[in-house]
């Protein structure tokens, strides 16, 4: 069995700019230098609005 690639795309959070807190989770490959802004439906609003990427912040585990 051949040695697989390691993984290289990063998840982000997209988290919506109206304020409500609503956010989606997706991949993006690391060599894009721009953030990642993309229209998506918010339900909390019921209807579609703009989502900025964050990063997922990850604990340290014990």
């Amino acid at each position: 069995m051949a040695k697989g690639k390691k993984n290289q795309n990063m998840v982000v959070k997209l988290v919506s700019m109206a304020g409500t807190g609503f956010f989606y989770t997706t991949t993006k490959n690391p060599a894009a230098t721009r953030k990642l802004f993309l229209q998506k439906y918010d339900p909390m609003l019921g209807s579609h609005t703009l989502f900025r990427e964050e990063r997922i912040s990850r604990s340290k585990r014990k």
